[in-house]
Parts: structure tokens; sequence; C-alpha cells
């Protein structure tokens, strides 16, 4: 057979090791023994010794069985020789604790002897049996409604085991039940450790808004002039200045955070037992008084035979003896009737030990009238023996024969009085024994009409509790049936909130991100495009400027020169020198420019990637927390809808057990 492990995992879905433990298994299989115990019992309870436990023998008082419910107590009367003890034991009276001192007073009418015991029980619940053991073939044993859970080695009961001791194997599934039901409770209960993790604000990658900066090149310095040369560049100009273009960075609309809604709080389950308000009613049995059973008394007869005469040698040769009365014996046994109405309390095993006792009573007639019919038979017989061996003797003497008239008449009286003896004791049992049975019969009428009266008295009692009963059970139902309409609207609220997020995120990142990022990031790379553009056009100005500029200054050169003829190759080339020195300049800043703006859209490009991911990421996970959640509420939906039909079974098979008509009630 499975383990009880197995068992309830089979029928719960569970796998027993976190919620429950096997510990906690352990806890539910016995306080499901005696759940199961206590509700059998209520329900039948003819039912008791299913359930019973024999106690080791006993050698002192004191025996503590947990004040576990005593079906009775036996004591050692003496050894018997026998190995099992049966002749020696007897069966203990249950006494008040109030009698302790009157059942060991020898003077008492309540003193307990060995083969009268009595036990009662202390203060504390625990067996004292009177006389008092010593060890000396006087110990006893306890009958009682097992209280401590074992399995069938009487090893302390554990999850692994397979079967339970001192418990109607019939029963083991219910207390399967029980335990399946409570494991269901405990894994229900820490259901919400299961919930998933709240989901964390999302946390974009930022990144510098500040655009590159450009650095001008160093302003054109004209070369000094050498000594004594008067050149006018007066109508030549001036180089252009670079004139920094100025970028308008679009502001970036605010992002507005997810609006969220509230997680659904899962429902509080209650315990799935059912709460008994009322009391189950005990059956209270009539107190049977009976008569005193007449002590029936052998039939005396002290009328003694006549002496047969002495006769002469040649006178009768008779040898026959005369007949004697040989009254029957009778054995009636009240006690055993007395114990059945007593101890046992059972009526119908009375009426038939008294039924069995008027027939005993009857036979008892039947023979003393058969005794009677055969003394009269044999009296009979002998008479005619005598008459004949009278006759056919040759009586000599006279004497003789008057002895033989005179004890014919003897014999005659003997018997007339034997016959009235056996006729007024007849009459006086008779008369005995039908006052006896009218006693009893009166007797017994009254106790059948008291236990009616009790019987009456406990179907109504029992009546109102078991309509107490279909209450609390009702009760119980219709609040699994709410706990059903909140898991069923707990479910609804996952889903709704699942919804709601996946709408919300949606949202958020057509609606609220992606317009407005793409917005901004088109604004802005038209803003650099155009920002680019105009350095370059500045730079290209600035250099059409200097050239220009260098071409005049060239032209006023070579006119100055060719007008005086002087010398001025080595101040063109320095001025050559210094425009190409600008010229490298202002190519430098732009390619430093270019370098560091393709770096920003870099950077740009990579965290606006990185949002992607992350936004992505959380629509991930949001739907990952949906479908735990989603799969909570079922598991939880699941776990429920089982516990409930193992409830009404477990509460099933005990309706069951109720008689016939309380179920139909």
């Amino acid at each position: 057979m499975a383990t009880f492990q197995a068992r309830v995992e089979g029928l719960t879905g569970l796998s027993v090791g976190t919620s429950p433990t096997q510990s906690e298994l352990t806890e539910y299989l016995k306080d499901g023994v005696l759940e199961v115990t206590e509700r059998c019992i209520l329900m039948r309870p003819q039912d008791k010794e299913l359930f019973a436990r024999k106690s080791a023998i006993q050698d002192s008082n004191g025996y503590d069985i947990g004040r576990a419910e005593i079906l009775g107590v036996m004591r050692e009367a003496e050894s018997d020789g026998s190995s099992d003890g049966s002749t020696a034991w007897r069966v203990c009276r249950k006494v008040s604790p109030l009698l302790q001192s009157r059942v060991v007073d020898i003077d008492s009418l309540e003193y307990a002897s060995k083969f009268n015991p009595v036990y009662l029980l202390d203060g504390n619940g625990a067996v004292n049996v009177y006389p008092t053991p010593d060890g000396t073939n006087d110990g006893y044993v306890v009958y009682y409604i097992n209280n401590t859970p074992v399995n069938g080695s009487d090893g302390t009961l554990v999850y692994s085991n397979d079967t339970i001791n001192y418990f109607p194997s019939d029963k083991i599934y219910l207390v399967v039940l029980y335990a399946s039901i409570k494991s269901l409770d405990n894994a229900l209960s820490a259901k919400s450790d299961d919930l998933p993790s709240d989901l964390s604000d999302i946390v974009l990658e930022g990144y510098d808004t500040s655009l590159p900066t450009y650095t001008s090149p160093s302003s054109f310095v004209m070369p000094v002039a050498p000594a004594g040369v008067d050149l006018d560049y007066s109508s030549v100009g001036s180089v252009e200045s670079f004139v920094m273009p100025i970028m308008s960075i679009p502001t970036l609309s605010t992002i507005g955070s997810m609006s969220l809604p509230s997680i659904p709080v899962a429902p509080s389950m209650s315990e799935k037992s059912v709460t008994i308000t009322g009391t189950a009613p005990t059956y209270v049995t009539p107190v049977l008084s009976l008569t005193t059973a007449p002590t029936i008394s052998d039939l005396s007869i002290t009328e003694v035979p006549p002496v047969a005469p002495s006769l002469s040698d040649n006178s009768v040769s008779f040898s026959t003896t005369a007949p004697t009365f040989v009254a029957p014996v009778v054995s009636p046994d009240f006690d055993d009737a007395n114990t059945w109405v007593n101890t046992e309390e059972d009526e119908e095993m009375l009426a038939a030990r008294m039924q069995v006792i008027s027939g005993q009573l009857n036979e008892y007639s039947q023979n003393i009238q058969k005794a009677t019919q055969q003394m009269n038979k044999e009296n009979l017989e002998y008479q005619a023996q005598l008459q004949k061996s009278i006759k056919d003797a040759d009586l000599s003497s006279n004497d003789d024969s008057q002895k033989l008239q005179k004890y014919s008449s003897e014999l005659n009286s003997y018997q007339a009085q034997v016959n009235r003896r056996v006729s007024e004791y007849q009459q006086n049992l008779n008369k005995e024994i039908q006052l006896f049975q009218i006693k009893r019969q009166n007797e017994l009428e009254k106790y059948g009409s008291d236990a009616q009266v009790n019987l009456n008295n406990f179907n109504k009692e029992n009546a109102e509790y078991q309509a107490k009963l279909q209450k609390d059970l009702q009760d119980a139902q219709l609040a699994e049936s709410k706990e059903g309409r909140d898991l069923q609207k707990y479910s609804s609220e996952l889903n709704s909130y699942q919804a709601e997020v996946n709408k919300e995120v949606q949202r958020w990142t057509n609606e609220e991100y992606n317009v407005k990022f793409n917005e901004w990031s088109e604004r802005y790379r038209n803003k650099l495009a155009e920002y680019n553009a105009d350095i370059q056009k500045e730079s290209q100005r600035v250099s059409a400027s200097l050239n220009e500029y260098q071409a005049e200054v060239n032209k006023d050169l070579q006119k100055y020169q060719a007008e005086t003829g002087y010398d001025i190759s080595k101040y063109q080339a320095e001025i050559q020198a210094q425009s190409q020195k600008f010229q490298s300049d202002l190519a430098e800043k732009s390619t430093e420019f270019d370098k560091n703006i393709a770096k920003y859209s870099t950077d740009y490009s990579r965290a606006a990637s990185n949002n992607n991911s992350i936004i992505s990421k959380y629509g991930a996970d949001v739907q990952n927390y949906s479908a735990k959640l989603q799969k909570v509420g079922l598991d939880y939906k699941w776990m429920t809808e089982r516990l409930m039909k193992l409830q009404q079974e477990y509460n099933a098979a005990f309706m069951l057990m109720r008689p016939q008509q309380q179920r139909e009630a």
C-alpha cells in the first residue's frame, strides 16, 4: 500500500516538503486519527469497540491513559493455570471516587472483593482498581478508546507509514482526506509567497544634452613689415573674422511616467473546517431495579418410609425394595439475568434470559410431576409384588399375616403423605414463581417504558442537534461559496490588472516616449545639421575672405616691388606662412569639431538604443509579471476547488454513518 505522503500528494497535487513540510503532514495525520475517531463514535456509538485498545497488565494503581474514554476494566482474581487466564478475570464495576474509602472497608456494603472488583478515576484521570493489586495474580487491564495514534507496529505515526493500529481499516481513507484538506489549507496560506515582486519604475539611460563647442582658430596676425618699407594696405581691407554660428537645441517635451494600476489583493481564505455549535445528545439509560429472585429450595420429604416387618423363615419370600421419592434438581440462573440488566444494560438479552429461566422453572415443575408419577408407579408395582408374594406363600402364622397387613397399610399412608408434601411444595413454588414473574414483568415493562421515554427525548434532542449540524454545514458551504466568489473576483481582477498594465505600457510607449522622443530626435538632428552647415559656411566664408585678402596683399606687394624695386620676398613669405598657419588652425578646429559632433551623435544613438532595450525589457517584465499573477490565481483557484471537493467528500462520509431515519429527517 502507498504511504500516507504518496496518497496525500495524489489527492492534492502537492509536493510535500515545503508547504506542507513532512513534519506538518505527520501532525495532520495524528489530528485526523483523533477527529475521525471522535466523529465516528458520535455518529455510531455502537462502533466504539472498533477503536478500542487493551493495555498491558498493570501491577499497581495509578495507570494514566490520558483521560481516554474507558470501555471496561478487568481484574485478575487468581491464577487458574490457563494460558490466557480466561477463568481468572473479573469485570470491574465503575464507582465514584467518593467511595474510595468504602470499597476497601470490609464492613461496608460497598466493599470490593476480588470476585466483585471495582475501579475509579482519581483527580488526574488515572485508573485505580480495588482490591488494590500487589503483583500476585491480581493485575488488571484497561480497555479504552485509543487516543495515541500509532502505526501498525505500535510506533509513532508518521508520514511514511501506510497503516494505523487500533483503527478500522475502512476508515483510514478519512484520515488521508483530513490530512489532504489540512495540507491544502497550508499551501493556500503560503500561496502569497508565490506572488511576483512588484515591478520597479522604469529608469532610462541619460546622455549629455550639451553640444560640443567649436573652438575658433586664432585670429590672423599680419607680420610686421620690414623697416623702410612703406606699404599702404588701406585699399586691401581686412580679413573677415570667424563668427561662431548659434545652435538652438530643441527642448525635449516632458515624458510622463506610466500610471500602473494597483496590484489586486489576494482574498483571505479561512480553514474549511465546519464549526459545530450544538452538542451531540447522549442517550441516558434508565435504571432497572429488579425484585430479588425467590430462593428455590430442594423438595424435602421428612416422612420416613415404613420398615418392612421381620417375618419367620417359612413365611413370605419377598426381596423387592420399597420405592422412595427422588426430588428433581432445579438450576435457574437469576445472576446471569441480573448481569445482562445491571452490567450490560441489554434489554433484549434480559428478555431472552428470562424466557430461558421460565423454561427451566417449567421443566422443574414437570420433573416433580414425573418424579411423583414414577414413585406411584414403582409403589404400585411394589404393592402388586407384595400381594402376590403373600398369596403365593403358605402362611403358617397369623402373626406374620398381621405384620404384612400392617406394613401394607403403612406403605399406603407413606405414599399419601409424600403425595401431599409434593403437592404442597409445588403449589407454594408455583405461587412464588408466579408472584416473582408478575413483579419482574411489571419492572421490565416500566424499564421498557422508561427506555422509550428516554429514547423519545434522545430523538428529540438529536433532531435539534441534527438541525443545528445541517445549519452549520450550510453555513460552511455558504462561506466556501463566498470564498469561491472572492476567488472568481480575484481572478477577474488579475485579468483586468494584466490588461490595464499592458494597455498603460503600450500607451506610454506610443503616446509618451516614442512620440515625444522621436519628435525631439528629429528636431535635434535637423538643428544639428543646420548648425554643422552654418559652421561649414562660416569656414568657407572666412577662407574665401582670407584668400581674397592675401591676393590683394600680394597684388599690392607686387605693385610696390615693381615700382620701387624693393625686395619684399621675405616679408611676403612671412605673410604666406602666417596665412597658411591660419588656414591650418581653421582646418584643425573644424576637424576636431566634426569629430566631437560624430562622437556626440554616436553617444546619442547608443543611449537611444539602450533606452529602447530598457523599454522592451520592461514590457517583457510586465508580460511575465502578469503571467505569474495569472498562474498564481489559477493555482489558488484549483487548490481551493480541490479543497472544497475533498471537504464535501469528507463530510459526506460522516453523514452516511447516521441512522437512516436521521438522514431522512
